[in-house]
């Protein structure tokens, strides 16, 4: 999963937020079309009702916050079934939009992110098997037409994406399951144009000219790991990648080489996938429950399951060099099951009076809860019943949810 909103989580807990400053959640509502923006109380509590409510793209699915380098506003952009949309977030939290990609058929994205730098935003295509990244203007706005692209045999297409250090990441949901990692060039765009003239032989022994599209031939990463059993959500923390491999039930975690690649690779039996050479995991949990969503927050490992009704976390244990990135086999806590809630993505903060919270959208159950997390002996662990929720909106269904740092108290 792309993780622009774990590089705010993790600025917002070593931070708190300044005194003049408010923070707002938004949430994207997928039945109406809708973003919804809630206020945070001073101890991270959520705000009944929502203080912002703007249309945007049909079944919007995931949400991302790209800040401005530059230190201008922040930006919100919002994935929906055919096309991304992005929202200048104005000092008081309320959107302004910047335009929009223009509309892929069956596109469905599960996830979206932009590179560090914001100068582009990528966007898998899953009916097309297709990467497409798209540029982006100095306020943020998002170009119409994406410029390059990288395409696979990648059944479904792409899942979850991350753009980190010159490296985009995705995971595929293939019946081989695969993490792929793709260089970028200098200026963010994907390795191939998506139009270039190259020079040809014809059958006659001239040369001549023909057009290549970047969506006319397959790309090879430029490292990759197969066999995951359907990767889905990922999280890239330090050196380490934890990734959910939906079939298997459980959560995989890989110790990434300093170029960010996967290491040299080691056999890992034989017969089927298992044939082929790969790296090893560096820790993995048991077969658990099939998580949907993953974040990595304070040293622990939140998985939503959205079957069940509830959270389970996985407080990192220290690995040889004294840093926490070992995944335990078991979970140390979880929140109460109740089958009507279905969460779907997560998000954590620090609030302003330091205190910490995980937030979790609530799918069916037509709200968003917040998690007081509390600091123990076993991890950074989540109390058992929310502190606080929205209220219902009846026919909303939010499936994702991401803070924001906005310059005006949000009340």
């Amino acid at each position: 999963m792309s993780r622009l909103t774990c590089s705010l989580v993790v600025a917002l807990f070593l931070v708190a937020p300044e005194a003049d400053a408010g923070q707002i959640l938004y949430a994207t509502a997928a039945t109406d079309n809708t973003i919804l923006g809630y206020c945070t109380t001073e101890n991270g509590g959520l705000a009944p009702d929502p203080r912002v409510r703007r249309a945007t793209v049909n079944n919007p699915r995931r949400v991302i916050v790209a800040p401005d380098p530059n230190g201008g506003p922040d930006v919100l952009y919002v994935a929906g079934n055919t096309r991304v949309e992005a929202f200048t977030i104005g000092p008081d939290g309320k959107l302004t939009s910047l335009g929009r990609t223009s509309s892929v058929q069956n596109a469905n994205p599960r996830d979206i992110t932009v590179d560090p730098e914001r100068r582009m935003l990528y966007m898998p295509q899953r009916r097309q098997e297709r990467l497409a990244a798209y540029p982006l203007a100095a306020d943020g706005t998002v170009a119409e037409e994406y410029t390059s692209c990288v395409r696979g045999n990648v059944f479904n297409g792409w899942e979850d994406v991350e753009a980190r250090d010159g490296l985009l990441y995705a995971t595929a949901t293939t019946g081989r399951g695969e993490i792929d990692i793709f260089r970028l060039e200098a200026d963010g765009s994907l390795p191939n144009p998506r139009e270039e003239e190259v020079e040809i032989e014809n059958e006659d022994g001239t040369t001549g000219t023909t057009t290549l599209r970047c969506d006319d031939f397959d790309t090879p990463p430029d490292s990759q790991r197969r066999c995951m059993w359907s990767a889905g959500a990922f999280v890239l923390s330090g050196n380490m990648l934890y990734v959910t491999e939906r079939f298997r039930f459980r959560i995989s975690a890989f110790r990434m080489q300093p170029d960010g690649l996967f290491s040299p690779v080691v056999p890992l039996g034989s017969g089927g996938c298992e044939n082929l050479d790969q790296q090893a995991r560096d820790s993995k949990t048991n077969e658990i429950v099939r998580y949907v969503d993953i974040i990595e927050f304070g040293g622990t490992v939140f998985g939503s399951f959205f079957d069940g009704g509830r959270v389970h976390s996985f407080p990192l244990k220290k690995d040889d060099d004294g840093a926490l990135t070992i995944l335990p086999k078991r979970r140390k806590s979880r929140t109460n099951q109740e089958f009507t809630r279905t969460p779907v993505r997560m998000a954590a903060g620090q609030a302003a009076n330091g205190k910490l919270a995980l937030y979790v959208s609530g799918g069916q159950n037509n709200r968003v809860e917040a998690y007081r997390l509390k600091q123990r002996k076993k991890g950074l662990l989540p109390k058992d019943k929310p502190f606080s929720r929205t209220s219902e909106l009846r026919q909303t269904f939010p499936n994702d949810v991401v803070l924001a740092t906005v310059r005006e108290a949000c009340n």
